[in-house]
C-alpha cells in the first residue's frame, strides 16, 4: 500500500506531497501545485495517483484545515470503485477564526512597536482595505422565481418587494454591518449619490424601485446569519434580465457570473417551472463560468429550487422535482450542481410571524408549520445528496433541530433556508476569510522581510572593521552601477517586446467559431413566412439572444485581454526585475558580495501590479474608438457593441403589402449577419486595443525600475550612514539589539498565525 502525505496551506497556497516519504519527481502532476487553492486540483488527486503510481491501494494522510479534508473526503469516496483499497486520515488544524484575532493583534502591536517604517500610512490602509474587504452574493432570477421572497427570508425582514408588488427594477447591494435598522443610499446610473434614508421599509424600497432616477440601492443593516467583524457580506438582488430599466444591470449581472475572485452565486429556479427563455442564456454563461476553478467553481454556484411547498405530495414528489432540476441543469452541462430544495415563503412568514395580523395568514402559516414539521418528505434540509453539504454541517442542522423549543424553529430547519445559510457561510470561510488572512499577512509581511535584510546586514558591518570595509566598497559599486542604469536599460528593452495579440487573436478566433455555431443555429431554425404578432415575438426573443450572446462576448475579450496584461505581464516584469538585480552582482570582486538587492526591495516588488496602475488612473477618456478606463474592476472597449438596430421597422415596410405576414426568414438573415459584421469588425478592434494598453501598462513597468533603483539607492545610502561612529555609539548599537530581538519576535508570531 501506498503511504500518501498531503500537507496544504490554505493562507499561504503552498502544498507539501509525498509518495512513500519521497517527493514526486520534477515532471508530477504533484510537484507543480504552488500557488494553486486545493479546490482547483483536489478532484484531479485520485487520476494522478493511479497514473503516475500504478498502484490499486492508497492510505492517504492529509494536514490542513477542516474544509479541505472535507472537499477530499468528498472526492476519494465518489471514486473509490476506482481503487481495490484506499483510506484516509486527517491532521486538523485550527480554523480561520483564531487565525484573524492573532493576525490583526500582530497589527496592532506593530503600529505601537519601535520600527516607524512599519507605520507608513500605505501599510494601514492597505491592511484596513484587506481587513473590511467585502466579499459578494449574487442573487440571479428568472420571473416569479421567488427571489425577493428568498432575500427576505435571509435578511428575516419583509424588505424587498415581491413579483406581486413591484418588480425588481434596481440593483440593490445589501451590506451586512449587524445593526437592526436599514439605511439606503440611493445612486443613478453614472454612480453619483441622489440621496440617503434611515430606518429604511418595504414601503420606501417600493418608492425607491418605481423612481427613474434610481438605477442602485445601497443597503446597509444585519444579515442575521454572518457576523460583519468577521466578513463584509454583501447580498446583491439583481433585476431580472428582461426586466430592468438600465440595460447595464444585465451586463452587471453577467459580470458577478463571472466574477469568481469576490463573490458567489445563489440561482433562484422556481420548482413548478424550470425551463424559460431567459434561463438559456444565463445557464449557458452559468456553465461557461464554471468551466475553469475546479471544485470551487461548483462550490460557487448554490442552485436553490424555490417555491417546493407548493407541491401536492400526492401528485408528486419532492425528489422527484430535485431529480428533474438536477437533469435540467446537466442539459446545461452543469455537472453534477450543488441543489437546495427551499419553501422561502414559509421561512420568511416563520421570521416574521410577529408582525403578522390577518388571522387567515396566521391560520395559513400554522398550517404550513404543520406539514413541515409532520411530512418527512418536507424536512428539505434532509436532500443532502443533491447539496452535498459536509456530514458535519448535517449533523449541526439535526442538533438545530433537537435542541429546537418550539414547532416554528423546527419548521424553519425544514423549510431548507438554513442548509442554504450554512451553505453560504461555508462558502465564505472555507475561501472568502482565507484569502483575507492571506491579505491580510500580506499587507506587512513584505515589510518585515525588507526590514529583516537590513537589520541582518547591519549586524554584518558591525562584526569587525575587515567587513565594516568590504561592505562599504560594495555599496559604492552598486551605487556605480545604479547610477549608470545599463543594466535597467537592457531589461526595458526586454519589455518593450512583450507581446501577447497572438495569444489573444487565437482565443478571439475560437470563440468566434462558438458563436458562429450558434448563429447558424439560429438561422436554420427560424421560419420564412410569420404571421406579424408572431413575428413581433420571435425578433424580441432573436434581439434578446444576440444581445446576451453580445455581452457574453464583450465580457470574455475583457477578461482575456485583462489576464493576459495584467497577470502575464506582472510575472514577466518581476522576473526580469529580479534578473536586473542579479545582474547588479554578478561581476563582483572575487572577495564575494554580502549585499542582496532583492531583499532590500522585497516589498515593492511584490506590491507591482496592473490593479496599481489602473488605480491611478481615475479616468482615461479618447474620442471615438480609443479606451475608457472606468474602474479598478475591468476595462470598457474602445468600440460601440452591437445594439438593436432597425431592421424590424426596415422589414415590416417592405412586408406591409402581404398584409400580416413577414418574411422572418429574410429578417433574421439580416440581422444575424449585421452581427457578424460588427463581431469581425470588434474582435479586429480588440487586438488593437489590447497593443495600445499593453503599451501604457509597459510604461508603467519601466518607470517600476526607476523606483526600485531609487528606493534601493536611498537604501543603500542609509545603509553606509548607519555604520559612521557617532557620540553615543553604546545607546545606538542598545537600540540595534532591541529593535532586531522585536522584529524577531513579530516575524515568528507571524509565521505562527499562518501556518498549519
Amino acid at each position: 500500500m501506498k503511504e500518501v502525505f498531503i500537507k496544504y496551506n490554505p493562507f499561504t497556497l503552498d502544498t507539501y506531497f509525498t509518495v512513500d516519504g519521497i517527493v514526486p519527481k520534477e515532471n508530477s502532476f504533484f510537484n507543480n501545485l504552488k500557488g494553486k487553492r486545493f479546490q482547483e486540483w483536489v478532484e484531479d488527486i485520485p487520476k494522478h495517483l493511479k497514473e503516475e503510481y500504478d498502484a490499486e491501494e492508497f492510505e492517504i494522510t492529509f494536514h490542513g484545515t477542516l474544509m479541505d479534508f472535507e472537499d477530499l473526503e468528498e472526492v476519494i469516496n465518489r471514486n473509490r470503485g476506482d481503487f481495490s483499497k484506499i483510506e484516509l486520515k486527517s491532521e486538523i488544524v485550527k480554523d480561520v477564526k483564531d487565525r484573524e484575532k492573532e493576525i490583526e493583534a500582530i497589527f496592532n502591536d506593530i503600529q505601537k512597536g519601535p520600527i516607524e517604517e512599519l507605520k507608513s500610512l500605505d501599510i494601514l490602509q492597505t491592511f484596513n482595505k484587506a481587513k473590511n474587504r467585502e466579499f459578494e452574493i449574487a442573487v440571479v432570477a428568472t420571473m416569479s422565481a421567488g427571489k425577493s421572497t428568498l432575500i427576505n427570508s435571509l435578511l428575516g425582514k419583509k424588505l424587498m418587494p415581491s413579483k406581486n408588488e413591484a418588480c425588481t427594477a434596481t440593483i440593490v447591494r445589501i451590506k451586512d454591518n449587524d445593526q437592526n435598522t436599514f439605511t439606503a443610499e440611493l445612486l443613478s446610473p453614472d454612480g453619483k449619490s441622489l440621496a440617503t434614508y434611515s430606518n429604511i421599509t418595504l414601503e420606501n424600497m417600493k418608492e425607491f424601485n418605481k423612481d427613474d432616477k434610481v438605477s442602485t440601492v445601497e443597503l446597509e443593516g444585519d444579515i442575521p446569519f454572518v457576523q460583519a467583524k468577521e466578513m463584509k457580506l454583501v447580498l446583491v438582488d439583481t433585476p431580472g434580465p428582461n426586466n430592468s430599466r438600465d440595460k447595464k444591470h444585465k451586463e452587471t449581472t453577467y459580470r458577478m457570473l463571472k466574477n469568481a475572485s469576490n463573490s458567489a452565486v445563489l440561482y433562484v429556479l422556481n420548482a413548478s417551472q424550470l425551463s424559460t427563455n431567459d434561463d438559456e442564456s444565463l445557464l449557458s454563461w452559468v456553465t461557461d463560468c464554471m468551466k475553469e476553478g475546479g471544485k470551487q467553481s461548483k462550490d460557487r454556484f448554490i442552485f436553490v429550487v424555490n417555491k417546493l411547498d407548493s407541491f401536492d405530495l400526492n401528485e408528486d414528489s419532492i425528489d422527484n422535482a430535485l431529480k428533474n432540476a438536477k437533469k435540467y441543469l446537466e442539459e446545461f452541462g452543469i455537472k453534477d450542481p450543488n441543489i437546495f430544495p427551499v419553501s422561502a415563503l414559509t421561512a420568511l412568514n416563520i421570521r416574521i410571524v410577529e408582525d403578522i395580523t390577518d388571522k387567515r395568514s396566521l391560520r395559513d402559516l400554522g398550517n404550513k408549520i404543520e406539514d413541515f414539521n409532520e411530512v418527512s418528505d418536507f424536512y428539505l434540509e434532509n436532500y443532502t445528496n443533491y447539496s452535498h453539504l459536509p456530514a458535519r454541517i448535517s449533523d449541526d442542522l439535526k442538533n438545530e433541530l433537537d435542541n429546537a423549543t418550539d414547532d416554528n424553529d423546527k419548521a424553519l430547519v425544514h423549510t431548507g433556508v438554513r442548509s442554504v445559510e450554512e451553505a453560504i457561510s461555508l462558502y465564505v470561510n472555507k475561501y472568502a476569510r482565507t484569502a483575507k488572512i492571506k491579505e491580510l499577512v500580506e499587507s506587512f509581511n513584505n515589510k518585515l522581510h525588507d526590514l529583516e535584510a537590513f537589520q541582518k546586514l547591519q549586524e554584518e558591518i558591525g562584526k569587525n572593521e575587515e567587513q565594516k570595509q568590504k561592505i562599504e566598497r560594495e555599496i559604492a559599486d552598486l551605487q556605480q552601477k545604479i547610477s549608470k542604469a545599463a543594466g535597467a536599460k537592457a531589461y526595458k528593452q526586454q519589455i518593450d517586446e512583450i507581446d501577447f495579440s497572438d495569444s489573444l487573436k487565437k482565443q478571439i478566433d475560437s470563440w468566434n467559431k462558438d458563436i458562429k455555431q450558434r448563429l447558424d443555429n439560429l438561422l436554420r431554425y427560424s421560419s420564412r413566412q410569420m404571421p406579424r404578432n408572431e413575428a413581433e415575438s420571435a425578433y424580441k426573443e432573436l434581439s434578446n439572444k444576440l444581445e446576451n450572446l453580445n455581452l457574453m462576448t464583450k465580457i470574455k475579450i475583457e477578461e482575456s485581454i485583462e489576464k493576459n496584461i495584467k497577470g502575464n505581464a506582472e510575472s514577466v516584469v518581476k522576473l526580469y526585475i529580479k534578473q536586473y538585480l542579479k545582474g547588479l552582482v554578478s561581476d563582483s570582486d572575487d572577495t564575494g558580495i554580502s549585499i542582496d538587492p532583492f531583499s532590500l526591495v522585497q516589498s515593492k516588488i511584490s506590491n507591482i501590479s496592473f490593479s496599481s496602475y489602473v488605480s491611478e488612473v481615475n479616468e482615461t477618456i479618447y474620442e471615438e474608438e480609443k479606451v475608457f478606463v472606468e474602474d479598478t474592476r475591468y476595462l470598457l472597449m474602445p468600440w460601440t457593441w452591437f445594439r438593436e438596430g432597425d431592421h424590424w421597422e426596415t422589414r415590416i415596410k417592405e412586408v406591409d403589402n402581404l398584409v400580416e405576414y413577414v418574411d422572418m426568414k429574410s429578417l433574421t438573415n439580416s440581422y444575424i449577419t449585421d452581427f457578424r459584421t460588427l463581431l469581425k469588425r470588434n474582435s479586429d478592434a480588440s487586438i488593437t486595443y489590447a497593443k495600445e494598453v499593453t503599451d501604457t501598462v509597459k510604461k508603467y513597468f519601466k518607470n517600476q525600475l526607476d523606483e526600485i533603483d531609487k528606493i534601493l539607492s536611498d537604501k543603500l545610502t542609509k545603509l553606509g550612514d548607519a555604520n559612521l561612529l557617532n557620540d553615543d555609539l553604546e545607546k545606538e548599537l542598545e537600540s540595534k539589539k532591541y529593535k532586531k530581538q522585536w522584529l524577531s519576535e513579530i516575524n515568528e508570531r507571524v509565521n505562527n498565525a499562518i501556518n498549519i
